[in-house]
């Protein structure tokens, strides 16, 4: 399984892709999604959200009204701070990454500009964090630790690094009793699923849901995201998840992740053809190599040349990819490299470096599949020594136990 790419709390994102960004009441229609998870438990989201595709051309269309009208008032800082924080939710969403560019030299532009202010600082702590530079973007907002707001977010950083979980669960719960609201709210249930509490974290989601009342597809389709990777990644009850990333497709059709996650799931339980559909309905809509490179291992029985083909292009990209932001895509490219790739010795180096930089349950995943791939069993031992103390993530859990007779 892969998880998303923005595994840190992105609310503060998200929330810029409502309708107070985009107020139009064109393509908004009801939607209704009634479904029944392995639990028993029946669930039905009634929202007028705005057709994801229309919501997709809106988000393109703000950011180039944003890019036209910093040209005409370049020492606008509200709109500086904007335009990097939606392109960071177009890569978020659609796997735009050469916004990651823009973003970087628009943020160190700005901060060259107006080096004293602390909402470009805090714009650009986050699009650190979004390639995954989170000790950067924690040492950027540490002159401001004292407030409240940017300590969590601080918190935030140091969680994707593996630290500071229980500190950071303290303070997400704090906010929201301060002043629940779907942002409050959503940051909370991903702080206690970070621990482990995944009922509590699935319910938190569930209350932040129920106090959104506006029509952007995009926090929806998050929420409904974040609950698939929950039960799926961490929880290791992948049933439970399905329902929550066709949801997130439901309300954003082109929402990569998902679809990603979706497909991976939908081959497991035996329905390639709607697994491949929708792998295809992405592909040259994104500049993610994941949906090719999946799709590549689910038609390489029935047309290897094809699958050759889509890999070699996977292969393209990921090497582009690591030469900008290795930190970024490590874990992902380790996965393809271990698998399709074919080079399980750069897949090891991968997860070994990931690893290093973030002591979470995913990367410990990531390093004992990427050695066992490389069938280096020192290294196996090594890292399933310290994942073995790590304790409240079931499908790290579930690997260690499967594998932890190599090293008897």
């Amino acid at each position: 399984m892969r998880a998303s790419q923005m595994k840190h709390s992105v609310l503060g994102l998200v929330m810029l892709t409502s309708s107070a960004l985009f107020g139009c009441a064109e393509g908004v229609a009801p939607r209704v999604s009634t479904y029944r998870d392995t639990t028993g438990h029946e669930e039905t989201i009634q929202r007028k959200t705005t057709d994801g595709n229309i919501a997709r051309n809106n988000l393109s269309a703000t950011i180039e009204g944003l890019e036209q009208r910093i040209s005409r008032h370049p020492q606008n800082v509200d709109l500086r701070v904007m335009l990097l924080e939606t392109l960071l939710s177009r890569t978020q969403f659609f796997g735009q990454y050469s916004d990651f560019e823009k973003a970087l030299t628009l943020a160190e532009e700005s901060r060259e500009m107006f080096p004293n202010s602390k909402a470009l600082i805090v714009a650009h702590a986050k699009v650190l964090g979004s390639v995954h530079q989170f000790q950067a973007a924690a040492d950027l907002l540490e002159p401001f630790q004292d407030e409240l707001e940017i300590h969590s977010l601080i918190l935030g950083f140091k969680t994707s690094m593996g630290y500071a979980e229980i500190e950071n669960r303290e303070i997400k719960a704090e906010m929201a009793r301060r002043n629940p609201n779907f942002r409050t709210m959503a940051d909370w249930a991903h702080a206690e699923s970070t621990i482990g509490e995944y009922e509590k974290a699935d319910r938190l989601y569930q209350i932040a849901l129920e106090s959104y009342h506006d029509v952007s597809p995009f926090p929806v389709a998050w929420i409904a995201f974040q609950r698939g990777l929950m039960w799926a990644e961490s929880a290791n009850q992948p049933l439970r998840a399905v329902e929550h990333y066709r949801e997130a497709r439901r309300r954003l059709p082109g929402y990569i992740v998902a679809t990603v996650h979706l497909a991976e799931l939908e081959a497991e339980y035996d329905r390639h053809t709607d697994a491949i559909v929708m792998l295809k309905s992405v592909l040259g809509t994104t500049e993610d190599p994941e949906p090719a490179g999946l799709l590549g291992e689910l038609i390489q029985d029935e047309i290897p040349e094809e699958a050759a083909r889509l890999w070699e292009n996977s292969q393209e990209t990921y090497d582009r990819l690591l030469s900008q932001h290795q930190a970024a895509f490590a874990d992902h490219a380790s996965e393809f490299f271990a698998g399709p790739g074919n080079d399980t010795r750069r897949s090891l180096e991968l997860a070994l470096f990931n690893l290093n930089r973030r002591n979470t349950p995913r990367a410990y995943i990531v390093a004992l599949e990427a050695s066992l791939a490389a069938g280096d069993t020192a290294v196996t031992c090594s890292v399933l020594e310290r994942a073995s103390q790590i304790e409240g993530n079931p499908a790290l859990s579930a690997l260690v136990s499967e594998i932890e007779s190599i090293c008897r």
